[in-house]
């Protein structure tokens, strides 16, 4: 630990007196110290700026989580099949099942009406429920709306739009896609196309963790399976979300993935009551502006908590 650290420890240890004049409970300090250890040994292996910005991400993370609660809020966070700590089923599922297992969830922890918040395909997701079931969702926060027109507009649409002029080819050439697992260089690349300014600052996609979700052996065929069930994300194009269900849309500026302008209707068939674009950011604005995302869901929250008061997360 450094000098100037266990100094600013040495400090705050001094000052126990509350500004209200009462007195702090040492733990605190405790919990203080041993936090600051952990920071600094995770230091000397990824690097200072590194974890600086791991801990800025955690602590945003871990303030929404303290609102949410204090608003008597719950928060679910839930990783779909293929993707995240869930494996990849036997069999590809379609954007119908993933909705059916979402709305299966809410039912079964009873927590609707929920306000749903998702980036890119979560985003179809919730407005699929809201779709079918409007009284079951108070809010939608929609981060980055995958849908067939903002995907097929994006840089890698093409592979998307090529199976209409090479339908065979194409096909064989996701099938073998799925038995390839992408080597940590790659993984790293498709990170950085996925970022905008903000997140190549804070060297988001040299991140071990991030990396390894990239290389993970479910996640591309994951992906390939999204692709091949794009036409059943169109509907959010032509269907939209009911007029009764209040969404807010945010884009990230420098989206590479999907396509902003191609996807602009979208502000009128989902009757979104806002529409926030954040500078710097790509596909990824929980991780590159985690501030700012945070910011949105607390809005969002305390905006629908006093107009429709029975959100039970």
């Amino acid at each position: 630990m450094s000098e100037e650290t266990s100094n600013t420890q040495d400090q705050a240890q001094d000052q126990t007196k509350a500004p209200e004049g009462g007195r702090i409970d040492p733990a605190f300090f405790t919990c203080v110290n041993e936090y600051l250890e952990l920071t600094n040994r995770q230091a000397k292996q990824q690097g200072l700026k590194r974890i600086s910005m791991a801990s800025l991400y955690a602590a945003s993370r871990f303030n929404a989580h303290v609102y949410m609660a204090n608003a008597g809020a719950r928060v679910v966070a839930v990783d779909l099949p293929g993707f995240g700590a869930s494996p990849r089923p036997d069999r590809p599922p379609k954007l119908s099942e993933m909705v059916d297992l979402i709305a299966a969830l809410l039912d079964a922890e009873d927590m609707a009406p929920a306000v749903l918040v998702g980036n890119c395909m979560g985003t179809n997701i919730a407005s699929t429920i809201a779709r079918r079931s409007p009284e079951s969702v108070t809010a939608i926060l929609a981060v980055n709306p995958l849908t067939e027109a903002s995907f097929g507009g994006g840089k890698i649409g093409f592979l998307h739009r090529m199976e209409r002029v090479a339908g065979p080819p194409t096909r064989a050439l996701r099938s073998l896609s799925r038995k390839i697992r992408p080597p940590k260089p790659v993984g790293s690349a498709s990170l950085r196309f996925q970022l905008g300014d903000k997140g190549a600052a804070l060297g988001l996609h040299h991140d071990p963790e991030l990396v390894a979700c990239q290389v993970r052996a479910d996640q591309l065929p994951a992906l390939v399976d999204v692709l091949d069930d794009m036409e059943a994300y169109g509907d959010l194009d032509r269907e939209g979300v009911p007029a009764e269900v209040p969404v807010w849309i945010v884009w990230g500026e420098q989206n590479r993935v999907l396509s902003r302008r191609r996807a602009a209707h979208l502000a009128d068939v989902m009757h979104a009551e806002r529409v926030e674009v954040l500078d710097g950011t790509g596909h990824l604005p929980m991780l590159e502006d985690p501030d700012a995302v945070t910011g949105l869901i607390e809005d969002l929250v305390e905006q629908t908590a006093t107009a429709r008061p029975e959100p039970r997360s």
